[in-house]
């Protein structure tokens, strides 16, 4: 961020009024759409075709703590490009990874909601289904390490539950005695 100052004057920390205003280089954004939220490093003006702020729209740079990428850093990247599309109603078309020896990765955000899809598709379904009802409760050996285990213990109790019997510990074992009555 030093070397970014240096090399340009007017490097701002984030602000949404920045975006409209057009400054070159925002650092320590916090992007926010409908449904998610991203940060970035750095996000950088570029001048193309019309984007919501007008002839111009940012690319996102991300800092990683090591010396390679990784397909990871590079879905955070992606993931990223698509909040700031959603923001800034253009896709970036390229985006830079800075590796822990300062060396910077370009990489092409083209369809990055394509690439998404797996992960964000189930995470917007999650979002929008109403809540429900705790799990069935199966008391095990792994119980005592957890930190809701008097709770589950106490409803285990309260409903008279099968998984109270140390022999009966699977969910399956738990599942026939329940049809047999």
């Amino acid at each position: 961020i030093h070397q970014l100052r240096e090399g340009k004057t007017n490097v701002v920390a984030y602000q949404q009024s920045h975006f409209e205003s057009g400054e070159e280089i925002i650092v320590h954004a916090s992007l926010e759409s409908q449904h998610f939220k991203a940060s970035c490093g750095v996000l950088t003006k570029v001048y193309t075709a019309h984007s919501a702020f007008g002839h111009y729209s940012y690319e996102p740079t991300i800092f990683v703590g090591t010396y390679s990428i990784t397909k990871v850093h590079r879905l955070e990247l992606h993931f990223v490009g698509y909040v700031l599309a959603l923001f800034q109603s253009k896709n970036p078309t390229s985006g830079r990874i800075i590796t822990g020896n300062k060396k910077v990765h370009t990489v092409k955000l083209t369809h990055s909601d394509k690439k998404l899809a797996p992960y964000l598709e189930p995470l917007l379904e999650w979002r929008t289904t109403p809540a429900f009802e705790s799990p069935v409760i199966i008391l095990n050996k792994h119980c005592p390490y957890c930190q809701f285990h008097h709770i589950c213990k106490a409803k285990a109790h309260e409903e008279d539950n099968l998984s109270l019997l140390d022999s009966i510990a699977t969910k399956k074992s738990i599942q026939k005695y329940e049809r047999k009555g």
